[in-house]
């Protein structure tokens, strides 16, 4: 990863794997610095590795041989529901403002005319 240490690890759980190997989730958000995608990295560590990483302190989750489902998503997808959430939130705002303030604002715009 870059410079900017936008890759750095930063593992968000690890799961018990074969053996005794680990396997370590890191999840991140892309990088404007370095146009680094966002991604997920799974990283496979046996005992030694593990000791070396310093994984005792990373939360464990259980995963069935079945596997496990998790969603992500796409920072576009994020980015359209954000803004669209944002809008409507503005629009409900002007709303508000517009029907709290604008009969006051008029009254007090007509006061000086009034005292001419």
């Amino acid at each position: 990863m870059c410079q900017c240490g936008c890759g750095d690890f930063q593992p968000d759980f690890k799961f018990k794997g074969p053996g005794d190997n680990w396997y370590v989730v890191q999840s991140y958000p892309s990088c404007d610095n370095c146009d680094t995608p966002a991604g997920v990295i799974i990283y496979q560590c046996d005992p030694e590795a593990a000791e070396t990483w310093g994984l005792e302190h990373v939360k464990e989750k259980t995963i069935s041989e079945m596997g496990c489902l998790m969603p992500i998503l796409h920072p576009e997808k994020l980015k359209k529901r954000f803004t669209k959430f944002l809008t409507e939130a503005a629009e409900g705002l002007v709303d508000d403002l517009m029907e709290e303030c604008f009969k006051p604002a008029v009254h007090e715009s007509m006061e000086p005319m009034a005292r001419t």
